[in-house]
C-alpha cells in the first residue's frame, strides 16, 4: 500500500498554485519596492531633494519611471493614471496682470514624475472668466443642514424631489480681485491641459483655507481678566460694629 503523504501545500496550507501566483505578485512589488528605494537612495547621495511632484525626472530614465508606474499600477498599488484633463488643482505662486502662475499639483496624473509634466503653469485670466470661492461650514451650520436632511427623509413630500446630503462647504461669488499668492485654487479651461504649459481659464474656484493655516492665522486669544482680589476685611464684614461702653 502506497503510504506517500499527499501533495504538499505551500504557505501554510494553500494550494501550491496559489502560492506562485503570491510569490510571482511578490517578486514583482520587490522588485518595483528595490527599485523606489534605490532611486531615493541615489537621490540623496547626490544632495538632490526627492520630490516625487516635481515633474522633472533630474536624470532618471523616464521609460524607467513609465515601467515603476505600471507596475505598480498592475499590483494595485497605483491606480490608474488620467491621460488629459481639462481641470488641474494647486497654489498661487505668482501674480501678473491678468495672469497667475500656478503650481500645479500632478500626484493623480504623474506621481512618479515619469512623464515629465511642466508644475508651473501660466494661467491667463480673461473678461469671460468666471470665479467662485468655496468656504467651510461652521460645525453648527453643519449639524444644522444634517439635521434638515435627515428630517427630509423621515418626512418625504409627495411630488418633491429627495433632498440632496449636505456638503461641508459653501458656494459664493468671487472675482479677480478675491485672488493672492497662496491660495488654492482649480482652475477648469476649455481643452486639456494635462501637459499645458500655459492656457486661458474658463473658471477659478478658491479652495477653502486648510484647517493649520485657520489655526495659525486665527487672532490671538483675549487676555483673561484678571483674578478677583482679596475684599478689605473692614468691608468683608457683615457684623454692625460692636457699642463702645463709657
Amino acid at each position: 500500500m502506497n503510504t506517500a503523504p499527499p501533495a504538499a501545500k505551500a504557505l501554510g496550507g494553500m494550494p501550491a498554485s496559489k502560492g506562485g501566483s503570491i510569490r510571482a505578485l511578490s517578486g514583482i512589488v520587490g522588485i518595483v519596492l528595490g527599485f523606489v528605494v534605490g532611486y531615493g537612495v541615489g537621490r540623496v547621495s547626490t544632495g538632490t531633494p526627492i520630490n516625487p511632484l516635481s515633474g522633472s525626472t533630474n536624470g532618471v530614465d523616464p521609460a524607467a519611471l513609465a515601467e515603476v508606474q505600471q507596475k505598480l499600477i498592475a499590483a494595485g498599488l497605483l491606480t490608474p493614471l488620467l491621460e488629459n484633463t481639462p481641470v488641474l488643482s494647486g497654489k498661487i505662486v505668482a501674480i501678473s496682470g491678468s495672469s497667475l502662475t500656478l503650481e500645479a499639483d500632478l500626484s493623480r496624473y504623474d506621481p512618479l514624475g515619469a512623464k515629465g509634466l511642466p508644475t508651473r503653469r501660466i494661467v491667463t485670466l480673461t473678461d469671460k472668466t468666471e470665479y467662485a470661492r468655496y468656504e467651510q461650514l461652521s460645525a453648527e451650520e453643519l449639524r444644522k443642514e444634517q439635521e434638515a436632511f435627515d428630517a427630509s427623509l423621515r418626512n418625504p413630500e409627495p411630488g418633491v424631489p429627495p433632498r440632496q446630503p449636505p456638503a461641508p462647504f459653501r458656494q459664493t461669488e468671487a472675482s479677480s480681485s478675491d485672488l493672492k499668492i497662496g491660495d488654492a485654487v482649480t482652475v477648469q479651461a476649455a481643452g486639456d491641459i494635462l501637459s499645458a504649459e500655459s492656457f486661458e481659464a474658463v473658471r477659478v474656484s478658491i479652495s477653502p483655507q486648510p484647517i493649520a493655516e485657520q489655526v495659525q492665522n486665527a487672532p490671538p486669544d483675549m487676555p483673561e481678566p484678571p483674578p478677583p482680589t482679596a475684599p478689605d476685611s473692614a468691608a468683608a464684614s457683615t457684623e454692625p460694629p460692636p457699642e463702645v461702653v463709657r
